[in-house]
């Protein structure tokens, strides 16, 4: 699909969780293709647009393709700077997150239970599995866990 047609579709309403499963990607993976072909939502119009200077070279190619930032869209696009991972402070994070899972190995996990997510999340935390090759219940468990923490929740608390 041309990333014209996925703008049409999105301005005619569809939403954008919709489409991205359609084309079999996340997302999150179809908001950064859309951000390097510099196109935007803009809040006040609620309407998907392009704003760079080329919309026939840069609108007319396939979606499910890699999409990289062209040279003439480059200056109209804004980088996050969560996507820069070299200026990140979070150099570690790779570190803790392989030590965290070691320290809760799937030996330690003896309870089965169901538990809902949405599907953004159980997808992100589905791709962290396999890119990172970590087991997906462990890498739960560990999320949760170090969450526990963050918000200082004890037993106590789940009391009444």
């Amino acid at each position: 699909m041309k990333i014209i047609r996925v703008i049409e579709e999105l301005n005619n309403g569809k939403p954008i969780l919709e489409l991205a499963s359609e084309l079999g990607i996340s997302a999150k993976l179809l908001k950064t293709k859309l951000n390097n072909a510099a196109i935007e939502f803009d809040a006040d119009t609620k309407v998907w647009k392009y704003i760079g200077p080329n919309k026939e070279i840069s609108l007319n190619r396939d979606i499910t393709k890699t999409i990289k930032l062209l040279a003439i869209d480059k200056p109209f696009v804004k980088r996050n700077e969560i996507n820069n991972k070299q200026s990140s402070p979070s150099c570690d994070s790779d570190y803790i997150l392989y030590k965290d899972y070691l320290s809760g190995s799937q030996e330690k996990i003896e309870t089965k239970k169901t538990i809902f997510f949405s599907e953004d999340i159980y997808d992100l935390i589905k791709s962290i599995s396999k890119r990172k090759s970590l087991k997906i219940s462990v890498l739960i468990h560990v999320l949760l866990t170090r969450g526990l923490e963050f918000y200082n929740l004890t037993d106590d608390e789940i009391i009444n």
